[in-house]
């Protein structure tokens, strides 16, 4: 230590806490100027880790712990005698370890000595944060690049004033040549100004906004979707500095949002057309039913054939409307057909007929198989769509031919127990270049004509179709000799349904449909639509008619009179059926009343939100008279599906032949005035249904003393269905409270109403005895 630093200024360097150091200088043999400590204080050997002053002081300064490019650094300012300022360098400690040190150096003249005093600054802490810092923002990075979003700043102006790089990967626009711009630069064509208006309103205010969606115009012509978010920025003094937030591409949410709009605008389309069309075919073909049905005044045979042709027309424009609606569920693959035993000469007949219309007025030419020809006898299909996909071919096979052209219809045996069908004609055929893109959907052809009118989805549809019902269709074509097109369908060794009368023309005898006797409801406001209702009802003797022409008359009907059944329109004036069906539901009076829906729209979305909102069966129009008796025999054998009592059919003072008293007058009076027109098929279910009372009170015994609720109450509701047949209005009641209590968790008082049960049936089981044997003795 030399003299000069002896005293105070020894006492200031000892206890100063930054490393301090006072280096000498020399030169080296080279002449090279160095430096050498002669003072340190414990500061510095505490930062440089070494053992004792002694070692740290006597040492050079080139040590194994110290970097070389330090060391150079600091030589070249002592040999300049300069100031050495704040230069930063890493160490080695002799343990290993590794520091951050600042060297501040200053020239001093110390007892006449040249010396230098360097200062030591651990800045190991900062230099760690300073590496986490990087280490984050690498990591940031790392993420924005792979992120779907990206992130935006503006300046208070709202201009871009930055934008992450992956913009640049996410849209294809350098973010450099967005910066400057406010988003009014960025508007397209076509905006949506009082969208834009209303977005730069909430800038004016400075308030933050959220999943903003608007067009973006790329340079190379291409359209993006972008939604951003954002929030103010203010300065500690509160004053506006900008925006900042993220943005993201939603090109294909938007694309995907615009076809959902434009699908329901279709089925919204699709529907309505299909009750516009459907409501007129409902009267041209249920009341064509009721002339070919009628028993009275049976048909003429010139007259069936006219009816029979009225019928063939309607078909087929109804099969013209069902292949616009099942276009989407076909597509889809959501259709079900439904697959029953064909005719193969019945159907080919059917459709060479209507084609023959067709093709007059083309001036071709449709022959099919001779009438004695050896046919295979049936093919399994879904009839209807057989004869659309007949004809679909039959239709291209007239529409795409020559003048004076013809057309032919095969049916014969195809491979492996399959029917094959074929039409043929004598058009230009189909360039080869074509065929991979026949059945692709919206296809036509240059060398088609174009006067025929179409859209390019028959074929498409058709495929469809025939795969849906398990078959398969090809063709061969060739250009200048026409085409042929073929399916095969699986055949079948079963036999149709077939109903005739002595002079071998279709009738139909509805009686013959199991088909309970009830009260019918019908709310309809069209009156052809009721008139054919009521003449439906008029050949079926078991059941008798009201109608209501709103849902507001509808439903004060059935509170008075308790219909058995009611069948509800679902376009209705004033309150819709539907509405009608939650009010009648809350009703206890009516809410087990079952209900059907009643509608012309034939889409599968409506049918299944009909079901949804709690109808018991939907019937479509145009009626299929024996498929619209048929759901009425399902829905009125099984009772509502709806919560609640069902009707009131409770003991009517009025009095009626037989001694009936402990039976509801009303329902008696029903069977018996309709016992002459019954069925032996019914009588037989009015049996069954006698006989299971005392059964079903049996099963809810057992069922009570299991503890099974869900098998209490199932028989409950069977019990209060049967009793109500019979007008067993005591026996209803009992049953109803039973369904109602095996619905709680307390069953305590089921075997008190078991035993009412009983008690109750021992008094009417003789009376209900008497009862069928006088129907079927009448």
């Amino acid at each position: 230590m030399p003299t000069a630093l002896q005293g105070e200024l020894r006492d200031l360097l000892e206890n100063n806490p930054l490393g301090v150091a006072i280096m000498r200088h020399e030169s080296d043999a080279d002449g090279r100027v160095t430096a050498r400590r002669i003072f340190a204080n414990d500061s510095l050997r505490v930062l440089f880790g070494a053992g004792t002053m002694r070692e740290l002081v006597r040492r050079p300064v080139l040590e194994s712990w110290v970097d070389a490019t330090a060391l150079e650094h600091v030589n070249r300012a002592f040999s300049a005698r300069t100031q050495l300022s704040g230069y930063e360098a890493e160490r080695v400690r002799p343990d290993g370890s590794r520091f951050w040190v600042s060297m501040t150096g200053q020239p001093i003249v110390l007892g006449g000595e040249e010396l230098t005093i360097v200062w030591h600054l651990d800045i190991t802490a900062r230099k760690q944060a300073e590496q986490s810092l990087r280490e984050s923002e690498a990591q940031v990075r790392d993420y924005m690049d792979s992120s779907v979003d990206w992130l935006w700043e503006m300046d208070a102006d709202l201009r871009l004033t930055y934008l992450s790089s992956n913009v640049e990967r996410i849209l294809g626009i350098q973010p450099e040549k967005l910066y400057g711009k406010t988003r009014e630069d960025l508007l397209g064509p076509n905006y949506d100004e009082g969208v834009w208006n209303a977005h730069f309103a909430s800038l004016k205010v400075r308030d933050a906004f959220r999943d903003f969606i608007y067009p973006l115009e790329i340079d190379n012509g291409e359209r993006k979707w972008v939604s951003i978010s954002g929030k103010p920025i203010f300065s500690e003094q509160n004053s506006f500095i900008g925006y900042r937030g993220t943005g993201s591409d939603v090109t294909a949410r938007v694309e995907n949002q615009e076809l959902r709009n434009v699908s329901r605008a279709k089925s919204e389309f699709l529907s309505q057309m299909s009750h516009e069309l459907r409501t007129p075919l409902n009267g041209i073909l249920g009341f064509s039913q009721i002339l070919e049905s009628d028993r009275v005044n049976p048909l003429t045979p010139r007259q069936q054939l006219a009816v029979s042709q009225i019928q063939s027309g309607g078909a087929h424009l109804l099969n013209l409307i069902n292949r616009v609606l099942d276009m989407a569920p076909i597509e889809n693959r959501t259709f079900k057909p439904s697959l029953e035993t064909v005719g193969t000469r019945e159907i080919l007949d059917d459709c060479l007929g209507m084609a023959e219309v067709m093709a007059a007025e083309n001036n071709i030419t449709v022959t099919g198989p001779a009438p004695d020809a050896n046919l295979p006898p049936y093919v399994t299909a879904d009839r209807t769509r057989l004869r659309q996909v007949l004809l679909n071919l039959l239709s291209n096979a007239i529409k795409y031919n020559v003048p004076g052209g013809s057309v032919t219809m095969r049916c014969g045996a195809g491979d492996a127990d399959t029917v094959r069908f074929e039409v043929s004609d004598t058009g230009p055929g189909i360039p080869a270049h074509y065929h991979d893109r026949l059945f692709t959907p919206f296809s036509r052809f240059s060398n088609q004509r174009a006067d025929v009118e179409g859209t390019g989805i028959g074929l498409s549809i058709t495929r469809d179709l025939v795969e849906l019902m398990d078959g398969e269709i090809g063709f061969t074509s060739e250009e200048g000799r026409g085409s042929r097109f073929w399916i095969t369908l699986p055949a079948t060794g079963g036999s149709p349904r077939e109903r005739s009368n002595a002079d071998g023309s279709s009738v139909d005898d509805f009686n013959d449909l199991a088909i309970p006797a009830a009260r019918i409801l019908y709310v309809e406001d069209n009156p052809t639509n009721a008139q054919l209702m009521e003449m439906i009802v008029e050949e079926v003797d078991a059941l008798t008619l009201n109608a209501a022409s709103t849902a507001e008359d509808g439903i004060e009907q059935a509170k008075i009179h308790r219909p058995d059944v009611i069948l509800m329109d679902l376009n209705l004036p004033g309150i819709s059926g539907t509405e009608a069906l939650r009010i009648l539901r809350s009703d206890p009076k009516t809410r087990g009343i079952p209900i059907i829906a009643v509608s012309a729209n034939a889409l599968r979305e409506d049918i299944e939100a009909a079901h949804a909102d709690g109808f018991d069966a939907y019937v479509t129009k145009p009626f299929d008279i024996r498929n619209l008796l048929g759901t009425l025999g399902t829905v009125l054998s099984k009772g509502s599906t709806a919560p609640g009592p069902g009707p009131d059919h409770a003991a009517s003072p009025e009095a009626v032949p037989g001694d009936y008293a402990p039976l509801a007058a009303e329902n008696i009076k029903r069977l018996l005035a309709s016992a002459r027109m019954l069925p032996p098929a019914y009588i037989s279910i009015l049996r069954r249904q006698a006989a299971s009372i005392p059964e079903l009170i049996a099963v809810m015994r057992r069922a009570r003393e299991a503890n099974a609720s869900a098998e209490l109450e199932t028989a409950a509701h069977k019990l209060k269905s049967h009793a109500a047949t019979f007008g067993a209005g005591k026996v209803t009641d009992v049953a109803l409270r039973a369904e109602q209590v095996a619905q709680s968790t307390d069953l305590t008082e089921i075997i008190e109403l078991i035993e009412q049960l009983e008690q109750e049936h021992a008094a009417i089981a003789p009376t209900i005895e008497r009862l069928l044997n006088d129907i079927e003795n009448s």
